[in-house]
Formats: C-alpha cells, sequence, structure tokens
C-alpha cells in the first residue's frame, strides 16, 4: 500500500483501475485510487518490479 501523497512527491499520475475493498484494522471500509504497477524496486542489487495498492490518507489524530 502506498499514499497518494507519495505517489504524487514521486510523479506518478497514472494507475490502473480497480474494484476492490481494503477492510483496515479499525473496520472501515476503503476503496483504492488505483494500482501503481510495476514500481522498480531495489532489493539486494537486484530491481524487481512491484504493483502497490494507492490509498488516499488523511492524518487522523492521536488519543492521549
Amino acid at each position: 500500500m502506498m499514499p497518494l501523497t507519495v505517489t504524487n512527491r514521486l510523479r506518478y499520475y497514472t494507475f490502473k483501475q480497480t474494484k476492490i475493498s481494503l477492510v483496515l484494522a479499525d473496520r472501515s471500509v476503503r476503496h483504492p485510487v488505483g494500482i501503481l504497477a510495476d514500481v522498480p524496486i531495489m532489493i539486494g542489487g537486484s530491481q524487481i518490479p512491484t504493483d502497490f495498492v494507492v490509498l488516499e490518507v488523511h492524518k487522523e489524530h492521536k488519543d492521549h
């Protein structure tokens, strides 16, 4: 999963459409913006194409 703000900073703006729904730990249901496909990730000197679910994330207030 990758926040939409991160994809914007990395200048990725095109996503594959998806119809998936995510059920988060707090039991809320979220619908992703899309899938970011084949992002090159370096792991131990090897480049691995990786897909990410892109989600618009809002900051939550921390309980004190």
